[in-house]
């Protein structure tokens, strides 16, 4: 008797031994059985169970033919279900008939996790090109801070910490980023643009409006009283 497969002599009959009687030949058949190879990809995992039973099965292994096998996938943390192959269900969840041999197999794709990024004076950069708004789970992401003109980085708040101007995060669920800078304390250089500059050092305060500028941002107050020299 085979141990596994099915067994067909249709034509083929057994006489006891000793009985000198006509018996018909004929072919003795071995039919293997039906095979199910399920498999499942990086970020996730496979069960079976047979159709309408409690339970679960081999998922690699032979079965009697016909028997209907459920193929259920299972995504790992940051993991979403993709697709099969050898099966056209677009679910988590595949059935199979085991007419045949059988190969399936689950594919898993990484989740993406937002990036929510603050920055004012200044800009932020993710792996040296311009930040996305997204990231795959896992994907390790190296920010730097670059501060504008007569502005100075100060450090990193939420997901970053420490006063760097580099900080390095790993995507493993959504994160939120601040990068911090505060205005450049220095002496600012005047410009008078009125009146000439043929004319206003040493002058005395009239009536006229003097009007300055300065190269870095900021409010200046200078009230002199009327009867003053100009600086």
């Amino acid at each position: 008797t085979p141990a596994k497969g099915t067994l067909s002599a249709p034509n083929y009959s057994l006489i006891p031994e000793g009985i000198g009687v006509a018996y018909n030949t004929g072919t003795l058949t071995i039919n293997p059985l039906p095979v199910l190879s399920a498999s499942s990809g990086t970020g996730g995992s496979i069960s079976c169970a047979k159709s309408g039973q409690q339970g679960t099965v081999s998922c690699s292994s032979s079965y009697p033919s016909n028997t209907r096998i459920t193929v259920t996938a299972s995504p790992s943390t940051g993991y979403a279900f993709s697709s099969w192959t050898g099966c056209t269900s677009l679910t988590a969840s595949c059935s199979v008939t085991l007419d045949s041999d059988k190969t399936v197999t689950a594919s898993f794709t990484p989740r993406n996790y937002v990036l929510s990024l603050t920055r004012t004076n200044g800009s932020v950069t993710c792996n040296g090109e311009t930040c996305a708004t997204s990231y795959p789970y896992n994907s390790t992401i190296n920010l730097s801070a670059t501060p504008n003109t007569n502005y100075k980085f100060d450090s990193w708040s939420g997901a970053c910490t420490g006063t760097s101007s580099t900080c390095t995060i790993t995507m493993g669920q959504g994160a939120s980023v601040t990068a911090n800078f505060s205005l450049l304390i220095t002496d600012p250089v005047i410009t008078w643009t009125s009146p000439s500059s043929s004319t206003k050092y040493g002058e005395v305060i009239g009536d006229k409006q003097y009007n300055v500028s300065a190269n870095v941002p900021g409010k200046f107050t200078y009230s002199p009283a009327k009867g003053t020299t100009l600086p």
